[in-house]
């Protein structure tokens, strides 16, 4: 093989790897607990509407 085209394969694999790593980063971040935020009512508040 050329060079241009083993070099542009390489290119290729780390632009890839670099996308599934930041994708599966973002995923693991969205699952957290980010939809637990009650948006800043406190304990009395969550105490009253769950009566």
């Amino acid at each position: 093989m050329r060079k241009e085209t083993v070099k542009k394969i390489i290119f290729a694999l780390i632009v890839m790897a670099a996308l599934f790593l930041g994708l599966s980063l973002f995923n693991k971040a969205a699952k957290d607990d980010l939809g637990d935020y009650d948006g800043g009512r406190g304990d009395i508040v969550e105490q009253i509407e769950n009566m």
